[in-house]
């Protein structure tokens, strides 16, 4: 449960967009062409559809942020995924202030990854649980400004 000085509103829980793009990059990234044959390949794409299909972009505003804050602490319990790319978003979302380094002040909206997420769970944060909505399409003014790029 968030604090009594801190407010922590989930703006959304988007899907990413795991297209054939995405996946090519994937697989080249985790199993790149010379040192997999086609066949190792093949049977590692359903694996690589699905942690892809597993990540969500989740916003979050906070009012009231301190020094208890840290973007590692976004997780679900019995998960051991954490906040993936963190960006410091504008007050209304559709700008970049910051990529991984907190802007100063009180006030924070911030867009994360994370992989293996389940709507069933809350989410843990800096200042307790709180519930997530479930995820729904990214809307265009995220997906214009922030991409997800597959782990390694």
């Amino acid at each position: 449960m968030p604090t009594e000085n801190s407010r922590i509103q989930i703006s959304g829980v988007y899907k990413v967009l795991v297209d054939d793009a995405l996946v090519r990059e994937a697989m080249d990234m985790k199993y790149p062409v010379g040192h997999f044959t086609e066949q190792q390949r093949r049977e590692a794409q359903p694996a690589v559809v699905a942690e892809l299909s597993s990540a969500v972009l989740v916003e979050v505003i906070i009012q009231g942020a301190d020094d208890r804050y840290s973007a590692d602490d976004f997780s679900q319990s019995d998960c051991d995924q954490a906040a993936y790319m963190e960006t410091y978003l504008s007050a209304d979302g559709t700008s970049i202030i910051s990529e991984y380094d907190r802007p100063p002040g009180d006030f924070l909206r911030v867009a994360f990854f994370l992989h293996f997420f389940d709507a069933a769970k809350q989410l843990m944060t800096s200042y307790g649980e709180v519930s997530v909505p479930q995820p729904t399409a990214m809307p265009e003014r995220l997906s214009r400004i922030i991409r997800y790029d597959p782990v390694g």
